[in-house]
């Protein structure tokens, strides 16, 4: 015979099982929330980092980038306003240039180790290079951004992929009297 208390112990069991395996649920529910919350965040912080890095590294290089296109032009403006130059291409004599003592000048007043001049005379013949005693090559037939501003002469830089690397070139036009030589 029974009292009847056996029953009431297994309805309150039963139902602190309830309790204990709802909450178990929930926190499991709440932990995966809070798991994937976490997740989703730390990916976005993630994201930001790297988008803020990559801005940065951009802004860094292109900032390198035109402060050596500027010291080219500033090299290209040293060189055009040196009286040598002009006389050489005057008289179509290399040997005023004195190339080398021009550009152990142009190397003690900037940063470049490995500046190269190439001089074109109006024709986009070249005049004379610091590099290598070649010189009288026809250079308009195989550029035609040179074409162009030997037919148009104005200021002009420009960056070269080449197979020694980028280069960084500015072109300054020459005048004696109005004329372009």
């Amino acid at each position: 015979a029974s009292d009847g208390s056996g029953s009431k112990k297994n309805k309150f069991v039963s139902t602190k099982t309830l309790f204990g395996i709802g909450f178990i649920i929930i926190a499991l529910i709440v932990s995966y929330i809070s798991k994937d919350i976490y997740l989703t965040k730390t990916e976005e912080y993630k994201d930001n980092i790297y988008k803020k890095t990559n801005e940065d590294i951009l802004k860094r290089f292109q900032n390198s980038i035109d402060e050596k296109l500027n010291i080219s032009l500033l090299v290209a403006s040293s060189l055009s306003k040196e009286n040598k130059v002009k006389k050489s291409l005057l008289l179509k004599d290399r040997n005023i240039l004195d190339m080398d003592k021009l550009l152990e000048e142009m190397r003690t007043k900037n940063e470049f180790v490995d500046i190269q001049v190439e001089i074109i005379d109006s024709k986009g013949i070249s005049f004379s290079r610091s590099w290598v005693n070649n010189y009288g090559d026809d250079l308009v037939k195989n550029d035609t951004k040179l074409a162009h501003i030997i037919k148009y002469p104005k200021v002009f830089s420009q960056i070269k992929s080449t197979k020694f690397g980028m280069t960084f070139s500015s072109k300054i036009p020459l005048y004696e009297n109005n004329k372009f030589i």
